[in-house]
């Protein structure tokens, strides 16, 4: 090989380095936004359910209360 056809080799090499650095790190970013978009998804769904659990203890508690007094 020629020292042009060295030099090409080395160039077309580092660009492919730079390419599989570029696509694993759009990769990391989009499983991170994957990542944060299942844990605001389970914080919600941990909200909701503890405002149905305290509706509920709400609810109870009345009818006790009104029941109980009878």
């Amino acid at each position: 090989m020629t020292e042009r056809e060295i030099a090409d080799w080395e160039r077309e090499q580092e660009y492919e380095r730079k390419a599989r650095l570029a696509r694993q790190t759009i990769d990391e970013c989009e499983q991170e936004k994957r990542d944060k978009e299942a844990d605001q998804a389970a914080f919600w769904k941990v909200v909701y359910i503890l405002v149905h659990v305290a509706a509920a203890a709400l609810v109870l508690f009345t009818i006790y209360r009104f029941w109980g007094k009878s």
